[in-house]
């Protein structure tokens, strides 16, 4: 029972005010007296460990009590086994069961003396023989020392309760694994170390929510692809990108150290910027990732109705978790083609920021234990928002007359936003989304809750890097990032992944910006230099279905980039690539997780596959660690966003100086 005590048998310090997650895991790995394999992995809380104090007091009170009771079965001993001097045969009284074993050792003499009387008749009860067999008793070895181990009983104990209160008031110590938790906790027990460790993990932390702030921002500003591309074009121009279009000739524009975009469709966008060395055989290190997101969409003709309501007619985008839109504020954002006064078309991007939709649930009483049971969703008849009532529509003036596709409600609410007449509206393409924001939440401010951080937060990450990486007057490759649309649905469009985005880059890029000419195999040369980075949403582990991970690969919020395997190519991640990303991230204490489905559970893909296949580039699958994915709320870890950040900012600066040996 000792030694099978718990070695976390822990009394929990919950009396720290400044006790925070494990934002500088990254820090464990990077501590030089860390060994990783001695990590601590449980709850991020620092402990005071006390399982030593109650071992000693728990082995002082069973010696105490011990002696003490052999001091009794001695007594009831000597008078058990009491012999008269007429006849040494003795008189066995009830010793309480099992006594006589206990004193077996001690009485043996007596013991023999009355083996040698076993014929004499029996006497009577003596009390002078009673204090002589007790006297005889207490003069063996194991009788004398009875009186010191008491005494060394009642020592251990004390001093197993003298730990004991001093372990639960200390300050608890902290080993080089617990340093950083120690640390992030307001702990910082080893001097010096501790104390820069925990100034190290405050700014980290710091620098953290910074960055998730500007992506909740940037989500916030984004409630369709349409809307995530034109942030990114605002963006970009403020940090001095040129616009070009697919429809003119690049190459009097470009030179080395420019910045350039381009978009398609308005829903995806290519901006790159070339090395001040560059040279066409260089090579690219390109960022992908994707502006959409599952949603539900207008449909072309949507006004719809039953029971006094006006409805709109949406379709299911992509493979959303369809029940989580119930019982949300929802309303419409996204791209709207509206006809100018001389004839012309123009498209115009439209965000009603109110509320004005909501998909009911249907009452629990109305239910019958199976359905509430499955809560099974028929998407066309159950997916159907409720606009207004009928009556409260003509009571505004809003006349529903007419073959009308959209409800004219619906369309007036569009036109006053964009400060036209409904007439003038030619056509739509128009989203639901959440009206509550994106935010940085948790306890500790150590998560973002947010619609769309599959895959926002990959764009923002990828636009940081654009924008931000340093040396591109000494680089001697193009930095890019392509963000593509249509991935929740396949990639196979005009804009989407499997589109000549990379192709048109690639091939513009690799031509002489001074005379002009191109070299049939400059473009080979140049893929063959290059590399992708595929940056998709990750599942992190949740806490309540550990078993939907495989036991080895769980990756963790706060514990870095998530670098995505699967052998059947779902993923386009392999042992080079992945290699080359490892040796930038040790280089700059970046902390990287793997993932792997097991073999029974079904595997996503992105865009990595398609690129990859598409341009034959060597290309890698990364992401966030996130929770409740394609759900209307997502959460991902702020640390992990700023880890993403610089990866790719290492990626733009560094990749072109590596030297890898692949044998090709």
């Amino acid at each position: 029972f000792f030694f099978g005590l718990p070695r976390r048998f822990v009394w929990p310090c919950s009396d720290l005010p400044s006790l925070t997650m494990s934002s500088t895991v990254s820090l464990l790995s990077t501590h030089p007296d860390c060994d990783p394999s001695s990590r601590y992995d449980g709850p991020y809380r620092t402990h005071r460990p006390v399982s030593t104090p109650v071992l000693l007091a728990v082995v002082g009170a069973a010696v105490f009590c011990g002696t003490a009771m052999l001091r009794q079965t001695d007594s009831l001993g000597s008078q058990a086994f009491a012999v008269r001097t007429t006849s040494a045969r003795p008189l066995v009284y009830n010793t309480q069961g099992g006594a006589v074993k206990v004193l077996q050792s001690s009485i043996r003499r007596a013991w023999t003396a009355a083996e040698a009387t076993r014929n004499a008749p029996p006497a009577a009860y003596d009390p002078e023989h009673v204090q002589s067999s007790y006297s005889m008793i207490h003069t063996t070895p194991t009788a004398q020392a009875q009186p010191w181990l008491s005494l060394w009983g009642l020592m251990v104990l004390a001093l197993g309760a003298a730990f004991f209160v001093r372990r639960i008031f200390q300050r608890p110590r902290a080993g080089p694994h617990h340093m950083a938790m120690a640390a992030v906790a307001g702990e910082g027990m080893m001097k010096p170390e501790g104390d820069a460790l925990r100034a190290q993990a405050a700014a980290e932390m710091g620098k953290g929510k910074e960055v998730a702030q500007r992506m909740v921002d940037f989500i916030n500003a984004s409630p369709s692809a349409f809307h995530a591309t034109a942030t990114c074009v605002q963006r970009l121009e403020a940090n001095g990108f040129e616009k070009l279009s697919e429809r003119e000739i690049w190459t009097p524009k470009l030179k080395a150290g420019g910045k350039y975009y381009f978009t398609r469709n308005n829903s995806s966008i290519v901006a790159f910027a070339i090395g001040g060395k560059y040279q066409p055989q260089n090579g690219f290190k390109i960022i992908g990732a994707h502006t959409d997101s599952p949603n539900l969409q207008v449909k072309p003709t949507s006004a719809c109705g039953a029971a006094g309501f006006q409805q709109v007619s949406v379709a299911t985008y992509g493979g959303g978790l369809w029940h989580t839109w119930f019982d949300r504020d929802l309303t419409v954002a996204g791209r709207v083609v509206v006809r100018l006064p001389d004839g012309s078309l123009e498209t115009q991007l439209v965000n009603i920021e109110k509320p004005i939709l909501k998909v009911p649930n249907i009452a629990i009483h109305l239910q019958s234990a199976e359905e509430r049971l499955a809560f099974k969703i028929q998407k066309e008849n159950h997916i159907c928002p409720i606009l207004c009532t009928a009556v409260a529509a003509r009571l505004q003036g809003h006349d529903d007359r007419g073959p009308g596709k959209h409800h004219n409600v619906l369309m007036d609410a569009l036109a006053l936003k964009l400060g036209c007449n409904p007439a003038d509206i030619v056509d739509f393409e128009l989203s639901l989304s959440d009206t509550q924001p994106a935010t940085v939440g948790g306890l500790f401010g150590e998560f973002v809750f947010s619609p769309r951080i599959d895959n926002l937060a990959s764009c923002f990450c990828a636009l940081e890097a654009m924008v931000t990486a340093p040396d591109l007057e000494d680089d001697t490759q193009c930095r890019a990032i392509v963000l593509f649309d249509n991935e929740e649905v396949g990639s196979e469009s005009y804009s989407g992944a499997g589109c000549t985005h990379l192709t048109t880059l690639v091939n513009r890029l690799t031509t002489d910006f001074g005379s002009g000419e191109r070299h049939v195999e400059d473009h080979d040369i140049a893929l063959a230099h290059s590399l992708i980075f595929s940056a998709d949403g990750a599942h992190a582990v949740h806490p309540n279905y550990m078993e939907k991970h495989h036991a080895l690969h769980r990756p963790e919020m706060h514990k870095g980039v998530v670098l995505k395997f699967n052998v059947n190519q779902r993923y386009a991640t392999s042992s080079v690539t992945a290699s080359v990303v490892r040796e930038m991230a040790r280089r700059h204490n970046i902390p990287l997780q793997d993932f792997s489905v097991g073999n029974d559970t079904p595997c996503g893909s992105t865009i990595g596959p398609i690129t990859a296949t598409r341009l034959g580039v060597k290309t890698i699958d990364m992401g966030i660690a996130q929770l409740s994915m394609h759900s209307i709320r997502e959460m991902c870890g702020t640390m992990d966003i700023l880890h993403m950040c610089q990866l790719f900012n290492v990626f733009f600066t560094e990749f072109h100086k590596m030297r890898l040996n692949d044998n090709e």
